[in-house]
């Protein structure tokens, strides 16, 4: 047992060192520039309601291009031949280093994810535990047939690979005056990965209730408002309901391809992350 408890505080230590160590080369980076970091969140929860582990806007973006050959390793699979096999992989690439760390990003020590900057602004914007922002109101029976409950909203917060990190840096390499021409003129690289995780807001019981689909949840923390049009805020739980993603492939007549998870709880995997199913 005390190996156990030793071998746990081991590990949160370690978190933590990684955790102010990511911060400092934040600050770092910022100085070098002349430049404020940007801000993490916009709506921070009272103590008195919240005092855990907060938000951190994964901001150090890389200032050199991918190597345009270290592609994910998903894109050895044809999607056309194989398109679950081809979803499954770009699920498990988003997963790695990320749902043992409750996607806490600074601490994957798989490899490297940003978020977007600038969420933070507005009455919408990021609220401070998980970087959630206001997506869009969930009416009744959205989810499910047996949903009457309709003041639900929908939140969400997303994760670009090293790829879309490099052309977020360069669009917002001045913090106050982006270049839209990085994107307009020759967009995301090949290689791009964004997920992006969605969460309803309805009362833990009633989902519960409610949407059978989300049987043994995931539920996160979250400081949210009291309803989609309400600018009030509490801490309440969210729950899972599907996780988005976008693969820049040239191989796509489109040239991205697009794709989407639902939670599907009475799968009841250990990882209850492997309940996202296409």
């Amino acid at each position: 047992m005390m190996n156990m408890i030793y071998s746990n505080f081991r590990r949160m230590k370690t978190a933590v060192i990684l955790s102010c160590l990511l911060s400092i080369l934040v600050l770092v980076a910022a100085c070098n520039t002349g430049q404020k970091p940007f801000k993490d969140y916009g709506y921070k929860p009272p103590a008195d309601q919240y005092d855990g582990t907060l938000f951190k806007l994964s901001q150090n973006y890389p200032t050199t291009p991918p190597d345009s050959n270290d592609l994910p390793i998903f894109f050895a699979t044809d999607y056309q031949n194989d398109w679950r096999m081809y979803m499954m992989q770009v699920r498990d690439y988003c997963f790695e280093g990320n749902t043992e760390v409750d996607w806490r990003v600074e601490n994957n020590n798989v490899r490297n994810w940003y978020h977007m900057p600038w969420q933070d602004y507005g009455p919408a914007g990021r609220e401070g535990i998980h970087g959630l922002t206001k997506e869009a109101p969930l009416s009744a029976y959205q989810l499910s047939a047996e949903q009457p409950y309709g003041d639900a909203v929908a939140y969400a917060v997303g994760f670009y690979n090293d790829f879309g990190g490099y052309t977020i840096g360069q669009v917002w390499k001045d913090h106050e005056n982006p270049d839209p021409g990085v994107t307009s003129t020759a967009g995301f690289p090949n290689g791009t990965v964004v997920c992006k995780t969605l969460f309803v807001d309805m009362p833990p019981a009633l989902v519960a209730e409610q949407v059978p689909f989300l049987v043994n949840p995931i539920e996160w923390q979250a400081y949210t408002t009291n309803g989609f049009s309400s600018t009030d805020r509490s801490v309440k739980e969210v729950t899972l309901i599907q996780m988005d993603i976008m693969i820049r492939d040239v191989r796509s007549p489109y040239g991205w391809i697009f794709g989407t998870f639902q939670y599907n709880g009475a799968l009841n995997n250990a990882n209850p992350w492997y309940n996202l199913v296409p």
